[in-house]
């Protein structure tokens, strides 16, 4: 490689002094312009800025370029599903080239196309080659089949996101985003749009709320959401302050111009859900009323204004929204584990009943896992009722979590359910929630967001900050069991080996022949094991490979020398299918100030909280 770099220096150097640049163009230190076809007149080119210069194109021969695109798109791509390929070269497809995709190798057919069908899943890269052409390839996703028991597979995306990606969400088979949108309000019932991100949570413009809220939505849609499910969020605005942090009580006169507040935000949001083609919309979160009912136990004293408010406005937003309504019951899991006489509201109107499994729906009344776990099913029963009464279908949401009011109870609750942490109990509610709706005759299930990398995680409520953990993969992992069928982990963890051991092989080969030909002896075994399904024998040869390697000096072959083909066959361990950044501008306004170093974050994000 290095000898063939100088032999091209020396010609391009031999070129430059004897023949000069071309009159139509001027000297460059760099850029190299690709010759025309051969046979074809050299067209008459615009003069070029000084910095560029003229190859001539007596150095290299025109070879024409492959193309190879994956006909369904790089997000729409299932296991146990026609993956199909297209190559073309100047737009004409190419028939008898080789794709090679995930281990295995098809000819393309009169039409340039080829076809697999694999049971993996995961990011992928494609090749194709052909005699006299110059390679290509295409990067891809191949993403698990979804559990037809949740034809709704819902996962929180948050405008915060960070430790995780939403590729991460359909590797776990959702197929639908649902995306909170913020406000806050204040002591008074005024209510406005709010941002947690970047500087934390503030009021931020109704523009640049708008805009915001258009880019999440895109973002879903270019990651290949089918549905995407809009939920009001109003949030204290005390409870965010920088000094002495309070909850808010409104008074009746604050109430009531929340209220009013309240209506106008939601037919706002009706029309910006239109407008985005919105599927579901829970426009009108009675947050004020679940939290004055939060600990009675009266359900004649529960107080219900704002929820019948919101059922008094959906006439109103049916004229704006044409997507399905939602609207969360009235009552939360803690209702069903001493037996509390339960309010009478009527949800007619409503396509989704929405009843949430936390938050103020999850507070911790019992120290006995047992009894939360019969309180669940009781809970599923009370909406099943709803559903056959007022002919609505049924998601369970803002699963799942707790609210903990009382400290010595948690800790009964871990002790009686064995569990080590608040992962252990997030874990164990998963499974129970989610296998009692899959025997129920729900449409849907929608969970919280779920980190696993770099956050703290901690139930709600006024003592949770004493039960903080570092999340694992497990609660996703714990919702992929439920949303996803199961896929071929053994044969994809057994592909990245044998393309890392056939990197070794390929790179050693520049420097001991006598060595690269046992390895290639022996890669070609695994990948014959590999094809024959015998996962076990490949990985075998594989990790034979790699440990014989080791033992050579320098086994990658690495040389600074611009040169990456050797890598070419790997598969990639992540793919941004969108490749989008956020508005960030938008939220660096004057209205929205950011310090020097936040803002330098800002600009440069390549991974983390926004490059989804």
């Amino acid at each position: 490689m290095r000898r063939m770099l100088i032999a091209l220096t020396m010609v391009f150097l031999f070129s430059m002094m004897a023949c000069g640049p071309s009159p139509a163009h001027t000297p460059t230190s760099s850029t190299i312009s690709m010759p025309p076809p051969t046979g074809q007149a050299d067209p008459d080119p615009t003069p070029e800025p000084e910095h560029r210069i003229y190859l001539p194109s007596i150095l290299k021969g025109y070879t024409p370029h492959l193309e190879i695109s994956c006909v369904n798109g790089p997000v729409q791509n299932y296991v146990n599903q026609d993956v199909v390929f297209e190559v073309t070269s100047g737009g004409e497809p190419v028939e008898g080239a080789t794709v090679c995709f995930a281990g295995y190798e098809r000819q393309t057919d009169e039409d340039g196309r080829a076809v697999f069908n694999i049971d993996m899943a995961g990011p992928f890269k494609a090749r194709v080659e052909k005699p006299g052409y110059e390679d290509a390839s295409t990067l891809l996703w191949v993403f698990p089949e979804g559990n037809e028991k949740f034809p709704i597979r819902a996962i929180r995306l948050h405008s915060e996101q960070v430790g995780t990606t939403i590729a991460d969400y359909r590797m776990a088979g959702a197929n639908c985003a649902s995306i909170k949108v913020y406000y806050l309000y204040d002591e008074e019932g005024n209510i406005y749009p709010a941002s947690p991100f970047p500087s934390g949570w503030t009021r931020i413009p109704r523009d640049v709320h708008q805009k915001f809220y258009e880019w999440q939505i895109s973002e879903a849609r270019r990651w290949g959401f089918e549905k995407i499910y809009l939920i009001a969020q109003p949030l204290e605005e005390s409870i965010f302050a920088s000094e002495s942090p309070h909850s808010t009580v409104l008074s009746e006169e604050a109430k009531q111009n929340y209220l009013e507040q309240n209506q106008k935000e939601a037919i706002r949001l009706g029309e910006f859900a239109e407008e985005q083609n919105v599927d579901i919309l829970d426009a009108f979160n009675p947050e004020v009323a679940f939290k004055e009912n939060l600990f009675k136990t009266d359900a004649d004293e529960l107080s219900s204004e704002d929820i019948l408010l919101y059922q008094k406005l959906l006439p109103e937003l049916r004229e704006r929204f044409s997507g399905d309504l939602a609207g969360k019951t009235a009552v939360g899991v803690q209702y069903f584990v001493k037996g509390q006489k339960l309010p009478k509201h009527d949800y007619s109107g409503f396509d989704y009943v929405t009843p949430p499994f936390s938050g103020l729906h999850g507070v911790l009344n019992t120290g006995s896992p047992s009894e939360w776990e019969n309180a669940i099913h009781k809970y599923f029963e009370y909406t099943e009722q709803l559903r056959k009464k007022y002919g609505v279908k049924l998601m369970p949401v803002y699963v799942p979590g707790l609210q903990i009011h009382n400290e010595q109870l948690f800790n009964q609750f871990l002790r009686n359910g064995k569990f080590e942490d608040y992962e252990d109990v997030k874990v164990w509610l998963l499974n129970s929630i989610l296998d009692e709706a899959s025997k129920r005759n729900v449409d849907g299930a929608e969970t919280y967001t779920l980190w696993y990398h770099s956050r703290r995680v901690e139930p709600h409520g006024p003592y949770g900050y004493k039960f903080p953990v570092w999340q694992s993969k497990r609660p996703l992992d714990t919702v992929a069991n439920h949303f996803s069928h199961p896929w071929n982990k053994e044969g994809r963890e057994t592909l990245r080996v044998l393309q890392h051991a056939a990197l070794l092989t390929n790179s050693i080969a520049s420097h001991n022949q006598e060595l690269a030909g046992w390895l290639e002896d022996k890669i070609a075994e695994g990948l014959k094991a590999y094809n024959n399904g015998d996962y076990t024998l490949a990985s075998s040869i594989a990790n034979e490979i790699l440990k014989k390697a080791s033992g050579v000096n320098n086994p990658l072959g690495i040389v600074i020398d611009g040169n990456g083909k050797e890598w070419v066959n790997l598969d990639p361990i992540y793919y941004n299918a969108s490749e989008q950044l956020p508005p960030l501008e938008l939220l660096a306004g004057d209205s929205v100030p950011l310090g020097e170093n936040e803002a330098l974050i800002t600009k440069n994000l390549k991974t983390g909280l926004w490059r989804f």
